[in-house]
């Protein structure tokens, strides 16, 4: 076992400075390891009880030494610089998974993880979703800061209940009309125009498009589940399809130019409603 890695343990151990036995070793369920090396996933054989493993590194990693932490449930691994997610594929119990912050060479692996539940994969320069298309479990979907601008490969992902694309280049929105089940939506910082593709989700109650290129709200009267909405800087003249929307909460309508018909009358009568406006 190195020195860092031990160090660690101690540390997780409350600074116990007894020697380590593999019955104690066996017992820690969590680990959080910084500036990790490949020497110190190595070391993971002797915790193999893991549960919830954080992974902060400062460069390149193999996965190959987590392939034996069969209890995994949570992994989150940040600034790393990864080959593929190969090595982990048999890891059964893995339900959730974040890798923000990293290179990832090879995506396609990721297609193995069939169980998982949670995908943030935030600021990975990626543009091609294809590997998910088959990760049906998936409830929340982290998709922020990359290159993204074809959502058709997670349009299949119908057990979706959170999706987070801010930051990318996305302008269609049609794939997400057939993700019925899901109830908060933020795209801000993309390409978007119509929001039509969006009046067939019935349990949509979170929705953030701020700074897109929308011009027209009629669609969003159709969608009367909403109760938080982000319309923030785009090019929206009439707000008047809001008065709609019975379930409204919070509005953020920050940098946008309303008609006179919305400053004087549309805008006082949402808040007269106690909606709480942002602009």
């Amino acid at each position: 076992m190195n020195n860092r890695f031990e160090k660690t343990v101690r540390a997780k151990m409350g600074g116990y400075k007894g020697d380590l036995t593999s019955t104690q070793l066996s017992k820690l369920t969590s680990l959080r390891i910084r500036r990790t090396s490949q020497k110190d996933l190595e070391d993971l054989r002797f915790t193999p009880s893991l549960i919830n493993l954080v992974v902060i590194c400062e460069g390149d990693i193999d996965l190959s030494p987590l392939a034996e932490l069969f209890l995994l449930d949570t992994l989150k691994i940040r600034n790393a610089n990864l080959e593929n997610f190969f090595p982990i594929q048999h890891l059964d119990n893995l339900r959730t998974l974040d890798v923000s912050d990293s290179q990832i060479a090879d995506l396609s692996h990721i297609s193995l993880l069939k169980k998982l539940k949670t995908l943030r994969l935030k600021n990975c320069d990626l543009d091609d979703l294809s590997p998910l298309n088959n990760l049906g479990m998936l409830s929340d979907l982290n998709l922020n800061d990359n290159n993204i601008d074809d959502l058709n490969p997670i349009s299949g992902l119908d057990q979706l209940k959170s999706l987070d694309i801010d930051g990318n280049e996305v302008s269609n929105l049609d794939p997400l009309s057939s993700i019925s089940e899901v109830t908060w939506i933020h795209a801000s910082r993309n390409n978007i125009q119509d929001l039509g593709p969006l009046t067939t989700l019935k349990f949509l109650g979170s929705l953030d498009v701020g700074r897109n290129q929308v011009t027209n709200i009629d669609a969003l009267s159709k969608i009367t589940t909403l109760n938080w909405l982000g319309l923030a800087f785009n090019n929206i003249r009439d707000i008047s399809p809001i008065n709609s929307l019975p379930n409204l909460r919070y509005l953020d309508i920050e940098g946008d130019s309303f008609n006179q018909q919305s400053t004087r009358i549309h805008l006082p009568n949402l808040a007269a409603k106690g909606i709480d406006i942002f602009q």
